[in-house]
């Protein structure tokens, strides 16, 4: 109330220039009198410090409204970070509620509200122009509108269009929110449509977060990430329509599945939904949940598997045909068939000329990858071959551990595999004087015959003796 009281006066002093030139060209200039112009003199100065007094009054009155209201909520905010880093679905979004409620404090300090208290003056203000000559109403109604026409014009010239799948992170340093020491530290690429890059390396080494600087989830605090030759704060609101990304940590909305892949958007199709779930191959998945598109998902999507969580995930990353496309772990929940899905959906979208960024431990994601980097002290290093993770074995996935599989057996190596098995049976037979295992159904009964013992010779001697026996000549 008392905001609003001060911007009265505040707004009527604002004709005392006004008012002040009128008293110049009406009394001063015809009476000459150098009294009465310094008289008004006197007042137009008295009144104007008397304005910038209302005016700062307020301001301080604004200010510490915003200062109460950050020291109401500190506690509330701060409960409520901590209540949400327990919940597992909550974990991978950013605290930032402590930063959020300084803003609120900012906002409230500057001289943003004053526009809500000031704004309702301007109709009088029209009408004392009109009064004093409707040309000069009538001008200041033009004017206002030049003005509006004109700042739309900026802001229409300024709207980025659709950006080209060209990303570029220089000098990047990230820290995560709250931490003084930064996880990425100087990362530097680039990616051209039609590419996918892989980032390995061991944990805390700054993957994800790398990940959610590229994504624009955190910004950078020294470098840049540009799209298409622009930073990502240029894009605004419509950064997640040229974005998407895939978290680590998978959080579903309270919805529908359909809901949850459209992000919610109050203007989704249909189409577009369903095509994001076929471009990821979850359109199938989908259709076997009771209600297809329309099966009610619970905050968390407690009612699902966490492959089906992660598949519903990586259509909404999709959804909306982006530019880039930023997956964290894409393929953690996903069996064989979701791992296969996950290798289509890439190639196509490269196909499409989109480009994708896959942060993975399983380096079987990055089969569809044309660039892979190591994180090596903070910073995404090229793997080539005088490295010990060359691109090749990254993108064949590990040859050694618990994961591994073995490769595929063929004609050559199964006939290989058994000529060395037996083999290897005829030296035991041979080194310990006993013949090889006769069939059960031979019928032959009692010991096996007893074979005269062979002086055995090594592979060298063999190889010796056949190149010092005399070579015929034919």
């Amino acid at each position: 109330m008392s905001v609003g009281f001060f911007s009265i006066f505040v707004n009527i002093l604002m004709l005392t220039g006004p008012l002040f030139m009128l008293q110049v060209y009406d009394r001063v200039l015809t009476s000459r009198s150098e009294a009465t112009l310094v008289t008004l003199i006197g007042i137009v100065t008295f009144l104007f410090l008397m304005m910038g007094v209302l005016d700062h009054a307020r301001g301080r009155v604004l200010a510490r409204a915003g200062a109460r209201l950050q020291a109401k909520l500190d506690s509330r905010v701060l409960r409520a970070i901590l209540t949400r880093a327990i919940a597992p679905a909550e974990r991978a979004r950013p605290a930032t509620g402590v930063r959020d409620l300084e803003a609120i404090q900012r906002f409230f300090s500057g001289s943003g509200p004053f526009a809500f208290f000031d704004a309702p003056w301007t109709p009088v203000f029209l009408c004392v122009l009109f009064m004093f000559h409707w040309l000069l109403g009538a001008l200041a109604v033009f004017s206002g509108v030049l003005l509006l026409l004109i700042a739309l014009l900026n802001q229409a010239r300024t709207a980025l269009p659709a950006p080209r799948a060209i990303l570029e992170a220089q000098g990047l340093t990230v820290a995560a929110p709250g931490a003084k020491v930064p996880a990425v530290r100087g990362a530097s690429f680039r990616l051209e449509p039609g590419q996918a890059a892989g980032i390995a390396g061991p944990s805390a080494s700054g993957k994800s977060t790398l990940a959610r600087a590229l994504a624009g989830v955190w910004r950078p605090v020294g470098g840049s990430v540009r799209l298409d030759g622009a930073e990502l704060e240029q894009y605004g609101q419509t950064l997640g329509q040229h974005i998407g990304y895939l978290p680590q940590e998978v959080v579903l909305f309270e919805g529908t599945v359909a809901e949850n892949i459209s992000r919610l958007s109050p203007t989704a199709r249909d189409e577009d939904v369903i095509d994001a779930a076929k471009r990821t191959g979850a359109h199938k998945m989908i259709l076997r949940l009771p209600g297809g598109y329309d099966f009610q998902v619970s905050a968390g999507g407690a009612a699902l598997s966490g492959g089906q969580r992660q598949r519903i995930a990586l259509a909404r990353a999709f959804y909306g045909a982006p530019v880039l496309v930023v997956m964290d772990e894409p393929d953690s929940n996903l069996d064989a068939e979701g791992t296969m899905a996950l290798s289509r959906a890439v190639e196509g979208h490269k196909k499409r000329g989109g480009a994708a960024v896959i942060v993975a431990h399983r380096h079987g994601a990055f089969a569809q990858c044309d660039q892979v980097y190591v994180m090596e002290a903070g910073r995404p290093v090229p793997a080539t071959r005088r490295r010990k993770a060359p691109v090749r074995r990254l993108q064949a996935g590990p040859r050694k551990g618990r994961d591994a599989l073995p490769p595929p057996a063929t004609k050559r190596s199964r006939r290989y595999l058994s000529r060395r098995s037996s083999r290897s049976a005829r030296r035991r037979a041979a080194a310990t004087n006993r013949s090889p295992p006769r069939s059960r159904g031979s019928g032959a009964s009692g010991p096996p015959p007893q074979r005269p013992r062979r002086r055995m010779r090594s592979r060298t001697q063999g190889t010796r003796a056949r190149r010092a026996a005399p070579r015929s000549r034919g």
